[in-house]
C-alpha cells in the first residue's frame, strides 16, 4: 500500500529533544519513585540509565510501548508519544503555571497522530461482499468502531460529510467552477448494508465457507472493546482552550488508492496544518500520586493494545504492504518520551 498523499499534520518542529535532568529536578525523581513503587519501572534499569531520572522514566515508557506491540504499531501508524512536565512543551496555545511548586506541577502524557495509516480495504470488502453484504458491513463498521475507541479514522462517511460541507458553502450556480471530490463513486454494500450484531455475526461466521475471511472478522471482533479513556484529568473546556481544533485522523480507509474518499481526505488535509489539533490521548497527573499514575499507565497501555490489535489485523488483509520504517525522527512513539525542555530546581 502506498502512503496517503497530501496529509499535513500539526508540526512539532522546534521542540527540544534532549535535556539532562540535574539534581533538584523533583518532579522527574518523584515520577521515577512512583513508577518503581507500582512495579511498572524496573530497578535494574536505574544503573543502565546513568542514574538520570529523565533517562530512567524514558526507558520505562519505551519498555511499555515495546511490551504492548509498539514495533508492530509503528509499522502501520505514524504516532508521536511524549511526556512533559509542562503544557508549554505540548503543541498547545496554553502557557504553563509557573507559580506552582515543581512537585505540584502536573505531568502530561500524550499521543499524537503524525501521519495517517493508509488502509486500502477494497480487496477485503470484495471478498466479504461475495459471501454476504451484511458481513462486509459488519467487518467495515467493526474496524471503524475499533479505531474510534482510540482516535479518529477517516472513511466513506467522513468523505461524504466533507463534500456536503463544501457544497453548502458554494452557490449552486457556481459549482461547475470548482473541482469538488465526489466520494459517491466509492459507494458499496459494505458502507450501506445493515451490519450484524455481534452474536449474529459469530453465528454467520460459523457457516462461512471462506475461512480466511471469517478469520479476519473474528480477529476484528476480538480486539479489546469499550471506548478508552483518552483524556484523563482534562476537562472538556480545557481541551477547547488548549487546542485549536479536533484530532486529525490516525487512519485513512479507502477502497483503492486515489479514489474519491482519498481525494476528499487530501482536500481537507490542506487545512489541518493551520491549527493545533487535540491529541489522540492526553492524561494529566501529578508524579507522586500513585493511584492516578497507575490509572494513566493502564489507559496508555490499553490504547496501545487496541492499536496493536488493529495493526496486526491490517497486516494480514489482502494487498497489505506494511514494511518497517527504517528512518525515524525524534518525534516517533518508539522514542517513548520527549525529553524535558526546561530545568526545574
Amino acid at each position: 500500500m502506498a502512503p496517503a498523499g497530501g496529509l499535513v499534520q500539526p508540526s512539532l518542529e522546534g521542540v527540544a529533544t534532549s535535556f539532562k535532568l540535574v539534581s533538584g529536578d523533583g518532579a522527574a525523581v518523584a515520577l521515577a519513585r512512583t513508577l518503581l513503587s507500582l512495579g511498572i519501572a524496573k530497578p535494574a534499569d536505574w544503573g543502565n540509565c546513568g542514574k538520570s531520572a529523565n533517562t530512567f522514566v524514558d526507558r520505562t515508557f519505551t519498555n511499555l510501548f515495546d511490551d504492548h506491540g509498539g514495533p508492530s504499531i509503528a509499522e502501520v501508524f505514524g504516532l508521536s508519544g511524549s511526556l512533559s512536565f509542562s503544557m508549554s512543551d505540548l503543541p498547545t496555545t496554553n502557557e504553563p503555571n509557573e507559580k506552582l511548586p515543581v512537585t505540584d506541577r502536573p505531568c502530561y502524557l500524550s499521543i499524537y497522530p503524525v501521519s495517517a495509516a493508509f488502509v486500502e480495504l477494497g480487496p477485503t470488502l470484495d471478498r466479504f461482499e461475495k459471501i454476504d453484504p451484511r458481513l462486509a458491513a459488519t467487518f467495515y463498521h467493526t474496524l471503524m468502531e475499533v479505531l474510534y475507541r482510540v482516535g479518529r479514522p477517516f472513511g466513506y462517511d467522513d468523505a461524504c460529510e466533507y463534500r456536503e460541507m463544501v457544497m453548502e458553502g458554494i452557490d449552486p450556480e457556481d459549482t461547475e467552477q470548482y473541482e469538488i471530490p465526489d466520494p459517491s463513486t466509492c459507494r458499496r454494500p459494505a458502507y450501506t448494508a445493515k451490519p450484524y450484531k455481534v452474536a449474529q455475526a459469530k453465528s454467520e461466521l460459523r457457516r462461512c465457507k471462506d475461512r480466511e475471511a471469517a478469520g479476519w472478522l473474528q480477529t476484528a471482533l476480538a480486539i479489546p472493546g469499550g471506548r478508552q479513556k483518552c483524556f484523563l484529568g482534562i476537562a472538556p473546556e480545557d481541551l477547547e482552550y488548549n487546542f485549536e481544533g479536533e484530532t486529525v485522523p490516525c487512519a485513512l480507509i479507502v477502497n483503492t488508492e486515489g479514489d474519491g474518499i482519498q481525494a476528499c481526505f487530501d482536500a481537507q488535509s490542506e487545512h489541518w496544518g493551520e491549527y493545533t489539533g487535540a491529541p489522540m490521548f492526553l492524561a494529566e497527573f501529578k508524579p507522586g500520586e500513585r493511584r492516578k499514575v497507575a490509572q494513566v499507565v493502564a489507559a496508555y497501555t490499553d490504547t496501545l493494545d487496541i492499536l496493536h490489535g488493529v495493526s496486526a489485523l491490517l497486516k494480514v488483509l489482502p494487498g497489505a504492504d506494511y514494511t518497517p520504517r527504517t528512518e525515524r525522527d525524534d518525534r516517533t512513539m518508539r522514542a517513548g518520551l520527549r525529553d524535558f525542555t526546561e530545568e526545574y530546581g
